[in-house]
């Protein structure tokens, strides 16, 4: 499955590139019953650990990465919540999105895409069931520009393809 696809199914809508794409009656009921969740990726571990669910945390600490999830099944969808990316920059800037599967994505402020692609693939291969990949490149969200765009250069096409 790919993200965009993942999207589709949910949202009834073909792009999520922009915030008008983004708008969807479908979404914000889902929203209404299983709120996003934002917090670090050191409090995820620490719950997970304590067998206690995913939390909204109040204020956020500085960190590498975050976990977007809405405690249900499918939760990588509340990165497209309404306004749900662009409150996400307000907090950590520009970002990327890894789609780590569909229960979750992974944030990671920044804007060096080097080597990110390749290691999705990498923890995707290792790590993660075949029917929960979300994708095997990363996406970009652009805080300036309030788009998000996939990261892929010719390098990660050509890795695809000699994958597929």
């Amino acid at each position: 499955m790919t993200l965009n696809i993942f999207y589709k199914q949910f949202s009834g809508n073909d792009s999520f590139e922009t915030t008008e794409d983004r708008q969807s009656v479908y979404l914000d009921k889902i929203e209404a019953e299983h709120p996003g969740i934002l917090c670090t990726m050191e409090a995820a571990i620490e719950r997970s650990i304590l067998g206690l669910p995913l939390v909204n945390q109040d204020t956020l600490e500085q960190s590498l990465s975050y976990i977007v999830t809405n405690n249900a099944s499918c939760g990588a969808i509340a990165l497209f919540y309404r306004g749900a990316m662009e409150r996400f920059a307000q907090l950590i800037g520009s970002f990327f999105v890894i789609p780590s599967s569909t229960e979750e994505v992974i944030l990671m402020p920044g804007s060096d895409p080097a080597g990110i692609n390749k290691m999705i693939r990498e923890v995707n291969a290792q790590c993660v069931e075949d029917d929960l990949v979300l994708d095997s490149h990363a996406y970009f969200f652009d805080k300036a520009t309030n788009t998000l765009k996939p990261v892929v250069s010719l390098s990660d096409s050509i890795a695809e393809r000699r994958l597929a």
